[in-house]
């Protein structure tokens, strides 16, 4: 009875019982709708740079990317952690293509820069201390939020969640524009 008790007890809490999870996307959060142009927002970048959303579809002044990826995130969190080097896995490739910004919702530099170097991102990061940006693009305080805007500026995805098959839909969503 104690053994099949044990079992039970380790079989609910061992890595290989939890539960797959699965992004999600809406049609919408908030102003930011699929369909339409990305609402603009200015701020300024961890290094003090003062950028313009409108200026991030043409960061070379070569072409407009393919896609550009902005991700809303806090440095506390989790999922954040994992969706947030995807992300920037998939910017490096090729700037032209994939463009990556990351918005740090209500937190400052001085947080956010020991974050982006522990992770090693090497995108745009703009800390959004009042949430200004954060909240004209729909977001309050549920991280992670991710848009998918197309080099014209029409958002084509919003993801919700970012769950264990965020990658795959990621690069599904990118491969068709």
């Amino acid at each position: 009875m104690i053994a099949v008790l044990i079992s039970l007890t380790f079989s609910v809490f061992s890595a290989d019982a939890a539960p797959l999870t699965h992004s999600t996307m809406v049609q919408s959060l908030g102003p930011v709708v699929v369909g339409q142009p990305l609402p603009t927002f200015a701020g300024y970048t961890a290094s003090g740079d003062s950028v313009r959303s409108k200026e991030i579809f043409k960061p070379y002044k070569k072409a407009q990317p393919k896609a550009v990826v902005i991700s809303m995130f806090t440095t506390y969190c989790q999922p954040c952690r994992v969706g947030l080097p995807i992300i920037d896995a998939l910017a490096s490739v090729d700037n032209e293509v994939v463009t990556a910004v990351y918005i740090a919702v209500g937190e400052d530099k001085r947080k956010v820069n020991p974050f982006v170097r522990s992770l090693r991102l090497t995108s745009m990061v703009i800390p959004d201390p009042h949430s200004v940006i954060s909240k004209r693009l729909g977001v309050s305080t549920e991280v992670p939020r991710t848009f998918v805007i197309d080099g014209k500026g029409i958002v084509v995805a919003i993801f919700k969640t970012e769950g264990d098959d965020f990658r795959k839909r990621l690069e599904s969503v990118i491969s068709a524009l």
